[in-house]
């Protein structure tokens, strides 16, 4: 079926990743191949102390992180592994970002697992098992390409977009939202504009990102399409110099 294809795609990506990777030691001793970006700084939060002085900057991940916890003391009833699932996924793109690379790493094998929980079913389970896995490579491709790996990175970003493809060919109704294409195919486009910032990397990020903006307007899906607008087209247009 299109969710066992999927399955074998997407577990291949992983166990090549995290395979490898074990025999050649932790994450954090991999040389990472040119400068690598800095931590993002945090945002400035001026709350009152009452004295008429800001309190102290707040990371923007951990404002997030407070806002998901509200969420989850106000609605009780969500999900909670996909809450949860949330929670882990900010928490890794922070590590990423503030370069603790062997902590995101860790949590990454903790996504899969937990994400592999009704890969088996035909339910909308294993819809959303796919797209909690999908959502872990896209985090793991970011953690690549924080380390200078882009090759790798290309290659768990592809395997993403095509286990959308399998899963898409196994019935005629959609088993997954167009968002979850459009997420893999932007993802896709991210990775090549980091891997050559020169215009090669544009050229080839030109095509998930145009199929990704066309899919984003039909299924009216706004803010993947302001993403891939914004953070995509603009970024490349910049890249080769039409800016």
């Amino acid at each position: 079926s299109g969710y066992d294809l999927a399955s074998a795609a997407l577990g291949a990506a992983f166990g090549a990743l995290f395979g490898s990777a074990a025999d050649e030691g932790p994450v954090d001793d991999v040389v990472v191949v040119g400068p690598s970006p800095p931590p993002l700084p945090p945002r400035p939060s001026h709350v009152d102390d009452g004295r008429g002085a800001p309190s102290r900057p707040r990371s923007a991940y951990a404002d997030a992180l407070r806002s998901l916890a509200a969420s989850r003391r106000r609605y009780p009833s969500l999900d909670v592994p996909v809450w949860r699932r949330g929670v882990v996924l900010l928490v890794h793109e922070s590590m990423v970002r503030s370069g603790q690379y062997g902590v995101a790493r860790s949590l990454s094998s903790d996504l899969w697992n937990d994400a592999a929980l009704g890969l088996d079913s035909s339910s909308g389970s294993a819809a959303t098992a796919i797209e909690g896995r999908l959502e872990v490579l896209s985090q793991v491709s970011l953690l690549l390409c924080r380390q200078g790996r882009y090759g790798e990175a290309k290659a768990v970003a592809l395997r993403a977009v095509e286990a959308t493809e399998s899963v898409s060919s196994a019935s005629p109704s959609p088993l997954l939202p167009p968002s979850a294409r459009g997420r893999a195919l932007l993802n896709l486009a991210y990775v090549h504009l980091d891997s050559n910032p020169s215009g090669q990397g544009a050229v080839c990020a030109l095509p998930p990102l145009l199929e990704c903006l066309g899919l984003a307007e039909s299924a009216g899906l706004d803010a993947l399409h302001a993403s891939a607008l914004g953070g995509g087209l603009a970024r490349a247009r910049f890249q080769m110099g039409d800016a």
